[in-house]
């Protein structure tokens, strides 16, 4: 059964996340000593397929079982009418005295279909989730919402301010001491032509000097000769 309606044809395509009701077509019968145990076959449940409600049948039951099944896996699961798919284990014990509780398939299948009707077509059915998520969001307040984006701008804001001033303040020193640098470049190249010109001075002087003291040595020695 599939979201309330029997299923017609002779196989099924359970889809990934799939959820669909399966019957089984024996009729069960528990003695009033006697309990079963019923479990998904494991090969099915190695294919990502598992049933919801398998479990205990009390002493008593007399008719069909059925459970939900739901595909976990990322692939399709064929289902096909006559296909094993529970094993019972029956456990004995003393006589509980219960009457029978008995089940005829036609009412059990009555009663199943209900049921199922009340199962999501998919397990966690992500779009009707995403759906009442949005619901719920926009019933609030609209100053609620606003308020809600101012607090999250004011959060993003007092994360990045304080980035966005170290980041500036740091580009500030780097430019003062870079105009320091420079400053203390240009004094060195003028300090250094003041020394360049200095001793150009220096070599046209000292020449002059020398030629003086050669003129007085020279007009010396002339003097005496004269004398």
């Amino acid at each position: 059964m599939y979201e309330g309606k029997v299923v017609s044809g002779s196989s099924f395509t359970l889809e990934p996340r799939g959820v669909v009701w399966v019957i089984s077509t024996e009729e069960i019968e528990t003695k009033e000593n006697h309990t079963a145990l019923a479990t998904l076959k494991t090969s099915w449940a190695h294919q990502g397929v598992f049933a919801l409600n398998v479990g205990v049948i009390d002493p008593g039951w007399f008719g069909p079982i059925a459970t939900a099944l739901v595909n976990f896996s990322n692939e399709p699961f064929e289902l096909k009418k006559g296909m094993p798919f529970l094993r019972l284990v029956f456990i004995q014990h003393a006589a509980t005295g219960v009457a029978t509780n008995r089940q005829d398939m036609a009412t059990y299948t009555a009663d199943m279909r209900k049921k199922s009707k009340g199962f999501s077509k998919s397990f966690l059915n992500m779009h009707t989730l995403v759906k009442e998520v949005e619901t719920e969001v926009f019933k609030l307040p609209k100053w609620a919402f606003y308020g809600v984006w101012a607090a999250l701008i004011v959060a993003v804001a007092s994360i990045f301010a304080p980035i966005a001033f170290t980041v500036f303040t740091s580009g500030q020193d780097q430019q003062m001491k870079m105009a320091q640098l420079l400053q203390r470049v240009d004094d060195l190249e003028a300090k250094s032509k003041e020394a360049a010109a200095d001793a150009k001075v220096a070599r046209s002087i000292s020449p002059q000097k020398s030629e003086s003291s050669d003129n007085l040595t020279l007009k010396s020695a002339q003097d005496k000769r004269k004398k």
